[in-house]
């Protein structure tokens, strides 16, 4: 059985506990209401949505309307000619109804416990009336057809694909990532088009042979 890890946002350490220290420089790991204080190029945090071993994601708004902003330590991504390839790719992915769109990358320094850090902050658009699709399955919010089954696996079946076709791996895929929205009758869009995925949770660049 695996242990969850979770990265430390000021250096390379970790912690197995949530809310533990880093085991480097033994500062908190959870730093997500610090975090929902702060502001990043013109976008205020709402609230944490979830975080990964990389960055957290948070709710954000621009005083007009809600994104999903994924922050990633500069220290937890790799070198920029690929930060700079991955941003293009996901800008090439759209539009994919079932892909959460995505918007813009901004790069703020931010300080959090007194100390600066480099970040790259991934918008994407974000899913009104949708839950993810472990909260659908486990709390039974809907009721789904046999049909209805069969376009949730082909609409993530067909956001995999578009990003393979434009050399990304989304390397995290899991039902948090996965949301379900629903869709009213008059959209005509079926269940497939009510599903959406985030490509924030652990997009990677690959090379195909």
């Amino acid at each position: 059985m695996s242990t969850k890890e979770y990265g430390c946002f000021f250096c390379k350490g970790k912690s197995q506990d949530f809310y533990g220290n880093c085991n480097k420089c033994k500062n908190n790991i959870d730093i997500g209401n610090e975090l929902c204080k702060l502001g990043f190029d013109g976008y205020k945090a709402e609230n944490v949505i979830g975080r990964g071993f990389n960055g957290w994601t948070l709710k954000v708004n621009d005083d007009f309307q809600s994104f999903v902003m994924k922050i990633i330590p500069e220290h937890r991504t790799k070198k920029n000619s690929l930060q700079k390839k991955e941003i293009e790719a996901l800008v090439q992915c759209a539009p994919h109804r079932n892909l959460a769109g995505f918007i813009r990358p901004v790069f703020p320094e931010i300080t959090i416990l007194n100390q600066k850090t480099k970040t790259i902050c991934l918008v994407f658009d974000f899913i009104k009336n949708a839950n993810s699709l472990g909260q659908v399955l486990l709390e039974k919010k809907y009721k789904f057809s046999r049909a209805d089954v069969v376009g949730i696996l082909n609409g993530i079946a067909s956001g995999l694909q578009r990003m393979h076709s434009r050399n990304l791996w989304h390397d995290d895929l899991h039902d948090g990532n996965i949301m379900i929205r629903k869709v009213d009758a008059d959209e005509n869009l079926g269940v497939n088009g009510g599903l959406k995925m985030y490509r924030c949770g652990g997009v990677k660049v690959y090379h195909p042979d």
